[in-house]
């Protein structure tokens, strides 16, 4: 949380917005393997975390054709 996120850790879309939510997925326990597919919502804000939870499925992360990433309602800034 809070973390910033530099330009070169972008592997799709450009830096500069107000908000951006990506989805993103847990993977398996590492020791006992156990795996219930998670998934949750990261809101990025001014290009650092702002905030992760579980999914709601309110976001339709496929809306704006991108397959993971969304612009979220706010204040866009230009990239």
């Amino acid at each position: 949380m809070g973390d910033p996120i530099s330009p070169t850790d972008f592997d799709e879309g450009t830096p500069g917005h107000a908000r951006v939510g990506v989805e993103g997925l847990g993977a398996p326990c590492p020791n006992c393997g156990y795996d219930d597919d998670l998934g949750y919502d990261i809101v990025i804000e001014s290009d650092a975390i702002s905030s992760v939870t579980l999914t709601s499925g309110e976001i339709d992360y496929l809306a704006q054709r991108n397959a993971y990433w969304i612009l979220l309602p706010g204040e866009q800034g230009s990239p």
